[in-house]
């Protein structure tokens, strides 16, 4: 997902899901710790807005292709 701003600003999801720990970034976007396991999510969640963040949820993706 992307913010706006110049080249480079805003967010990616590249993988999502418990199979994997959140690293550094998505330890910053939804919180907890580095080596926590992801939260379940389907592509609607993301294309709808659902994704968990600090202070509610993400805004909805818009797909790149």
């Amino acid at each position: 997902m992307t913010t706006g701003g110049p080249p480079g600003a805003g967010h990616t999801i590249t993988a999502y899901g418990p199979s994997g720990v959140l690293g550094d970034s998505g330890a910053r976007a939804t919180g907890g710790l580095p080596t926590d396991r992801g939260s379940p999510m389907a592509r609607t969640d993301i294309v709808e807005g659902r994704i968990p963040a600090r202070h509610g949820c993400m805004a909805p993706a818009v797909r790149i292709r």
